[in-house]
């Protein structure tokens, strides 16, 4: 099957019709996206039938079909076609060019606590290999915008995960022993002190301007760092990390301020009822922060 044939049976009916209307054009436009790859890539081996069937089924269907084909980046996709494919220079060539750039663009996104070398290999897993339910990620890029982007994009997720799921970890090994030892030690009043806890912080964060709500979602949930934040707001480091720090501080204390009055209990009891309050009230605000949508 020759590379117009493999083409226009990858195609879906509306694609195919168009095809069919103006077949002349469309195949000199294969043409050049085969020039182009070549060009680009003289050490991989020439486009085959194969990858003019692939172009077809990552056009986008709502797409004219001339246009679609003229937004191709064909050297990026004729690239990751070549790594689906298995192609070891291909595969060193991605290598090389775009995820060797990955750790500095990660940096400026999530933490320095994130470990790279896990999420970067996550990434080759999940773009190159898929898994037993997800076919390879590198099949649905359509060559619409630069590769390197695409896997700038993917792994940002990735990055992500991991600090959601780290977040988790955490709060399922909080010990809630010390909510436990509340006087009498009764199981109810221990059940009840941590629904005003959570009740607390809760009203607490509804009060906070919109910006230290995002922040504290931002570090809490997505475990940002303050130069990374400092970036993105424009300001220095150092001025972050006060409002982070300003903002913790806010929180904690006027939470206790309302467990106070909530309780009507003493400083010392209070003590007692949030023993360890610093990390139980944050991994309290990561949880809350976590499904909080305003």
């Amino acid at each position: 099957m020759g590379a117009s044939e493999a083409f226009r049976a990858g195609l879906c009916p509306l694609h195919r019709e168009h095809y069919e209307s103006d077949r002349d054009t469309v195949d000199a436009r294969l043409e050049e996206i085969g020039d182009e790859a070549q060009t680009a890539w003289p050490q991989l081996r020439p486009p085959s039938a194969d990858f003019f069937g692939h172009l077809a089924t990552v056009l986008p269907e709502g797409d004219e079909l001339s246009l679609a084909l003229e937004r191709v980046r064909a050297a990026d996709l004729f690239l990751s076609f070549s790594c689906l494919g298995g192609d070891p220079r291909g595969l060193r060539e991605l290598e090389h060019r775009h995820f060797a750039e990955l750790p500095r663009a990660l940096h400026k996104v999530v933490g320095a606590d994130v470990p790279l070398d896990d999420v970067l290999q996550q990434v080759r897993e999940r773009v190159l290999l898929g898994s037993d339910r997800r076919d390879p990620a590198l099949r649905r890029y359509g060559g619409r915008g630069p590769l390197g982007g695409w896997l700038r994009v993917m792994a940002t997720r990735v990055a992500i995960d991991n600090t959601r799921v780290r977040a988790r970890d955490r709060l399922r090994a909080v010990d809630h022993e010390a909510l436990d030892r509340v006087p009498d030690s009764d199981p109810d009043d221990a059940a009840r002190y941590r629904r005003h806890l959570e009740t607390a912080i809760e009203s607490v964060l509804a009060e906070l301007p919109p910006r230290e709500r995002t922040i504290l979602r931002q570090v809490l949930v997505l475990g940002m760092s303050a130069r990374s934040l400092a970036r993105a707001y424009d300001v220095h480091h150092t001025t972050m990390a006060r409002w982070i720090r300003d903002t913790h501080a806010t929180v904690a204390e006027r939470t206790r301020a309302r467990l106070r009055a909530d309780l009507g209990v003493q400083e010392r009891t209070l003590d007692s009822i949030i023993a360890g309050s610093g990390p139980d009230i944050e991994l309290t605000l990561s949880r809350i922060l976590k499904v909080d949508t305003t």
